[in-house]
């Protein structure tokens, strides 16, 4: 660095004493200034004879490498506070300097005096000055902008949550592996279970906290040379490498599933979690190919009940393609009015009245005729696709209800199925009364019929809730299908529920099946014990109902008393009801003995 000051003096250009005092205190206050700027900013300049050897440091390039100021310092001992593959790119960028007369700029690593790592930019130029090169160039500790700079690295390819690689790396990485074609490749998509039900039920904290812990679980389940990332929300991907075999595929995957299923606490929740893996493998296809196989796989694993994986098969293609038209179809066939509600009575084993009567959905399809739930249940495997079925019908048998009541028909209420996924619905309650007040009927016209399966964790907090909510307004919760589920009795507890329908699993045997009879007089007396009233679903012979009659049950449902009708058969089907019940009924009282009870 260099400047020139021109300051008045004698007439042969030197100045006097007194310029010549005022230029060196002024030169000496600007070395002060630059050596204050060196010290703030980290950098320093340096001079180094490419020919005749020698090194100058001013006081900044010392603190750069911690070298006290002024101590001796020679080309040889500067260049060992780099690397040997470090001190190539300087001799390097010097020789291009010297050949080009261009400035080298280089940003490179360097260990301090006291052994630190750290990271100087220098530029240097090359310059003949009296005949000799010389290298005069900056540096600068740039240190801190590297860290910054790596960060924002990270950041870009890590998930900030779960501290696993993100979208971006796993695509890097997928795309790094799959380019060598040496070894089959495995590619896992998991999706956890459930986990719109833990932020609904828990909160997003919880959430958080369980997606945390399942990232650990795959990150730990898997081997160090494989790849786990998270893609966002609650999807993950695993990167599986060195399979021998579509068995080796499976064992591992199936480990994975067993490693999640463990019970964690998240915050003061102990938690099961479980997830739903799709997985593919192959040695050439593309990543493309893998991630939609893998997809493909995991819709299917998704169909089958959650909680396991599923391996891509080219069949699984056509059968999520066959369920994706069955959805859209069944979307459509609701817009265009196909669908409709049928009733099936509901009878007071006692007196022998119809107390209700539940609604059903029947599709009338265009080409297959009328179908029941069954044929197009996994359509509504998508939580979009029930709510709306539920809503219609819902909507039609209120509006139904309020029809038969004008028309002075003696029904005295309906029970209507809530799916899981209607269950969660924040406006629930809010719907469901401003549906009776729409068509003038009081709450206790509804019975709302909750499979075990809708109650399970981790929504089962808020599910409580609504169902107190509708309890306190006067809309009966009616338990379905109980019996059937893995922890029954603790539903009694957790849930209020004022209706018990035992499974239709239970009736097709308890006239002729020790066991059968003994559950269903026990489940019975659990009611009477609770004040709980019992409904048998699936009644469907005299003997069944003669049984039940004994055992004191309290309501009956099934083929036996009605099959499920249309609306316009029901008043007439009351109309005859008296005839039909005093044939069943009596058929019963009238027997010689009572039937007998199996031991």
């Amino acid at each position: 660095m260099s400047f020139v000051a021109h300051v008045g003096g004698s007439k042969a250009g030197r100045p006097d004493g007194d310029a010549e005092q005022a230029l060196v205190a002024e030169l000496a206050k600007w070395r002060r200034n630059a050596e204050q700027v060196e010290r703030l900013v980290k950098f320093g300049s340096f001079e180094a004879g490419l020919d005749a050897g020698g090194l100058t440091w001013s006081d900044g390039t010392y603190a750069v490498f911690g070298v006290p100021a002024g101590s001796p310092i020679t080309l040889e001992e500067a260049l060992a506070f780099y690397d040997a593959a470090t001190r190539d790119r300087i001799q390097q960028g010097i020789e291009r300097a010297k050949a080009s007369g261009e400035p080298y700029d280089l940003t490179v690593p360097f260990r301090t005096r006291a052994g630190e790592n750290r990271w100087a930019r220098m530029v240097g130029q090359v310059e003949i000055v009296a005949g000799s090169k010389r290298l005069f160039g900056v540096i600068r500790d740039v240190t801190s902008e590297r860290i910054a700079e790596e960060h924002l690295r990270q950041q870009a390819l890590q998930d900030m949550l779960t501290g696993l690689p993100n979208r971006r790396a796993f695509q890097a990485r997928l795309e790094q592996v799959q380019s060598t074609g040496v070894e089959r490749l495995g590619l896992c998509i998991v999706d956890v279970d459930r986990f719109k039900s833990v932020n609904d039920g828990y909160g997003h904290e919880v959430g958080d906290l369980l997606l945390k812990l399942i990232a650990s679980r795959l990150a730990a389940a898997v081997r160090t040379t494989d790849l786990v990332a998270r893609l966002g929300g609650d999807e993950f991907a695993i990167v599986l490498t060195g399979l021998q075999s579509k068995a080796d595929l499976q064992r591992r995957v199936s480990s994975v599933i067993t490693a999640v299923r463990e019970p964690g606490l998240c915050a003061d929740h102990m938690l099961t979690p479980s997830v739903s893996i799709g997985a593919s493998c192959s040695r050439t296809l593309s990543p493309d190919h893998l991630l939609k196989q893998a997809d493909i796989a995991l819709y299917k694993a998704k169909l089958n009940g959650r909680d396991q994986y599923c391996l891509f098969e080219p069949r699984f293609r056509k059968e999520v393609e066959a369920h994706d038209r069955l959805a859209d179809e069944v979307r459509t066939g609701l817009a265009r009015n196909q669908f409709e509600v049928h009733y099936q009575p509901i009878v007071d084993l006692r007196t022998r009245i119809v107390r209700g009567w539940e609604a059903l959905v029947r599709w009338r399809h265009p080409q297959r005729g009328l179908l029941l739930p069954e044929r197009f249940a996994a359509a509504l495997s998508d939580p979009k696709t029930s709510v709306a079925i539920d809503d219609f019908v819902l909507d039609t048998s209120l509006r139904q209800m309020r029809q038969w009541l004008d028309r002075a028909a003696p029904v005295t209420c309906l029970g209507v199925n809530v799916s899981e996924a209607q269950l969660k619905r924040p406006d629930l309650v809010e719907r469901i009364m401003t549906g009776l007040d729409r068509h003038r009927l009081t709450p206790d016209r509804l019975k709302l019929e909750i499979s075990e399966a809708a109650l399970g964790e981790p929504a089962a907090r808020s599910t409580a809730a609504t169902m107190d909510s509708l309890a306190e307004l006067g809309v009966v919760c009616v338990l379905d299908d109980f019996g059937m589920g893995h922890a029954s009795l603790t539903r009694l507890k957790q849930f209020r529920v004022e209706r018990i329908k035992l499974n239709r699993a239970f009736m097709a045997n308890v006239g002729i099946d020790g066991y059968d009879q003994a559950i269903v007089r026990c489940m019975i007396g659990l009611g009477r014990d609770l004040g709980i009233r019992i409904t048998a679903e699936g009644i469907e012979t005299v003997d069944q109902l003669a049984v039940l009659r004994q055992f004191g049950c309290d309501v009956g449902q099934g083929f036996l008393f009605g099959r499920p009708m249309p609306s316009d058969d029901v008043p007439g089907f009351l109309e005859r009801w008296e005839a039909r019940a005093a044939s069943l009924f009596d058929a019963v009282e009238q027997r010689t003995a009572r039937p007998r009870l199996v031991r």
